[in-house]
């Protein structure tokens, strides 16, 4: 049998010896957010031209979150 004649999980659990099982691959981890990095954030997401540009959002939304983190 073709993998595209396939519809579901079940048919294929049925079809070969796989163990099905779900759960949560990442780990959830807390964290304290720096005030001032909140508090810049905002300042950028009120006062910023933000939404202008794809080079926008990665400079002022995307890249300080992947600096912080």
């Amino acid at each position: 049998m073709s993998f595209n004649t396939y519809k579901s999980i079940t048919q294929v659990l049925l079809e070969f010896p796989f163990v099905y099982q779900e759960a949560n691959f990442i780990e959830v981890k807390k964290w304290e957010i720096d005030p001032y990095f909140l508090s810049r954030l905002e300042m950028i997401m009120t006062e910023g031209v933000v939404f202008n540009s794809e080079a926008a959002i990665c400079e002022n939304i995307i890249a300080p979150i992947l600096t912080e983190i």
